[in-house]
């Protein structure tokens, strides 16, 4: 009884592993190959700036949590132009896209939107980790 106990708990592991290796495979593929969107440079920028200058007037119009998580590599990173200095313009919708597209393609554009697209990733992965905690918590193994 014991044994078919642990080698069923064995199976439900490894193919949850499995599940979100696959999903990991499936997110940095897609993270390389697709092409950028029209917004994504001003976010990155507006990221980037928030850790460079703690300067939350650039794209203010979505919070600022997940463009911090999403740049993080960038303070790591230090692209070779890091935009305009701090405080050194006035910030706005047609400003704040302008300078995205700079920042992003006077700098390693393809290596900045797969990085900065895995950690935004990452929320999609927390995802499935959070509901099989909630599941467990509330159902036990029965769920």
């Amino acid at each position: 009884m014991r044994s078919r106990i642990v080698s069923k708990r064995y199976f439900e592991v490894v193919s949850v592993a499995f599940l979100l290796l696959v999903l990991v495979a499936e997110l940095g593929f897609f993270a390389r190959r697709q092409s950028q969107t029209i917004d994504e440079a001003d976010h990155i920028f507006a990221g980037y700036r928030y850790w460079q200058c703690g300067d939350f007037g650039v794209n203010p119009e979505h919070p600022p949590f997940a463009k911090l998580v999403d740049t993080l590599p960038l303070v790591f990173d230090r692209p070779k132009n890091p935009g305009a200095p701090c405080a050194s313009y006035k910030t706005g919708q047609s400003a704040d896209f302008l300078h995205g597209h700079d920042f992003l393609y006077s700098n390693d554009a393809g290596k900045i939107l797969a990085e900065t697209r895995f950690f935004a990733a990452s929320f999609t992965l927390l995802l499935p980790l959070l509901c099989a905690a909630l599941r467990a918590s509330i159902w036990g193994r029965v769920g």
